[in-house]
C-alpha cells in the first residue's frame, strides 16, 4: 500500500487577544474539515493562532488563557483523531518572565507532544520571547517531519538539519507580512528542492493594527512544485494527500542536492584570496 499522508491547513484570521473564541473557530474549523474530507492526518493552524500575532508585553497572561484553552482543542483531536498543529505563546515551565514564540502538537489521543520553540525570532519579536535552542521532529501519520515556525523558513540549515535527522516533511506555521510575500513563496520551494521533502505551509489571513498578512498557504512537493494554494490573503482552507513514497524516489535524484552534499568541505574555513 502506498504511504500517503492526509493534510488540511487552515488559513485563519485570529482575533488578537480573543483566546476563547479563536479555539472556538479552530475547534469547528476541524470539524468542518472532518465533515468535507474525512479522515485526516494532520490539520494545520498558523502562528500564534490561538492568540493573536501582535500582543507584545500582553503575551504573558494570554498564554496562560492559551493552555486553558487546549483542553477543549485536545477533544476535538481526538474525537477526530486527527493531529492538530496549534501556534501559542509558551510560558518556559521553570523560570519566570521567560515565554516562546511555541508549536504544539496535539495527538489523535489528545495527548500534548513537546512544543517546538521558534529558533529563528524576527526583529521585534526578540523583545517579546525567548529563542528556541532545537529544532525539533514528529511523526505524523507514518511521516517523519520537521517543525518551523514563520521566520525559520528562510534559514536553509532549518530545513537540511530536519532532514539529516530524517524528515520527509517540513511543517511551517507562519504569519508573514503581505508586503514581502514573494519572499515566502520563493522560500518554501527553496526548501522543498534542496531537501527532497514535501513541505506544508500554514500562513495567516487578515490584519492586526497596521500588520497585514499575505496567506499563500500551500502545500509544495519535493520537486518544488506547487500541488496546492490559497493564493490569497482571505480566510480559507486548502486540503492535499501526499504521497510519502515520493520522497525516496527524488531525494537522492539529481534534483536535490542532498545527494552529492561534501560536509567535509563545508567543515573548513574558506581559503583566502
Amino acid at each position: 500500500m502506498p504511504k500517503t499522508l492526509r493534510v488540511a491547513i487552515a488559513q485563519i484570521a485570529p482575533v488578537l487577544g480573543d483566546v476563547a473564541g479563536n479555539a472556538l473557530r479552530m475547534i469547528d474549523t476541524v470539524r468542518s474539515l472532518r465533515g468535507a474530507h474525512g479522515p485526516l492526518d494532520l490539520v494545520v493552524f498558523p502562528e500564534l493562532a490561538l492568540t493573536g500575532y501582535d500582543g507584545r508585553s500582553d503575551f504573558w497572561s494570554l498564554s496562560a488563557q492559551a493552555l486553558a484553552a487546549l483542553p477543549g482543542l485536545q477533544q476535538t483531536a481526538q474525537d477526530a483523531k486527527v493531529h492538530l498543529a496549534v501556534g501559542l505563546p509558551e510560558r518556559h515551565p521553570k523560570h519566570g518572565g521567560v515565554i516562546y514564540d511555541s508549536l504544539l502538537l496535539i495527538a489523535p489521543d489528545g495527548a500534548l507532544r513537546p512544543m517546538y520553540r521558534k529558533v529563528h525570532l524576527w526583529q521585534e519579536e526578540q523583545l517579546y520571547f525567548a529563542d528556541g535552542a532545537e529544532f525539533r521532529l514528529a511523526q505524523i501519520g507514518g511521516a517523519t517531519v520537521g517543525l518551523g515556525i514563520c521566520w525559520d523558513v528562510a534559514f536553509p540549515e532549518w530545513g537540511r538539519a530536519s532532514a539529516l535527522a530524517g524528515a520527509t516533511v517540513l511543517l511551517v506555521a507562519s504569519a508573514w507580512d503581505e508586503p514581502s510575500i514573494g519572499y515566502w513563496d520563493t522560500l518554501l520551494r527553496a526548501r522543498a528542492i534542496e531537501n527532497g521533502c514535501w513541505v506544508i505551509a500554514c500562513n495567516r489571513a487578515g490584519s492586526e493594527g497596521a500588520l497585514n498578512f499575505g496567506g499563500h498557504s500551500q502545500i509544495v512537493t519535493p520537486t518544488g512544485d506547487v500541488l496546492a494554494i490559497l493564493d490569497n490573503s482571505q480566510e480559507g482552507t486548502l486540503f492535499a494527500q501526499l504521497d510519502l513514497d515520493a520522497v525516496g524516489s527524488i531525494r537522492f535524484s539529481d534534483l536535490t542536492g542532498l545527494r552529492d552534499r561534501k560536509p567535509a568541505v563545508y567543515a573548513k574555513t574558506p581559503a583566502g584570496p
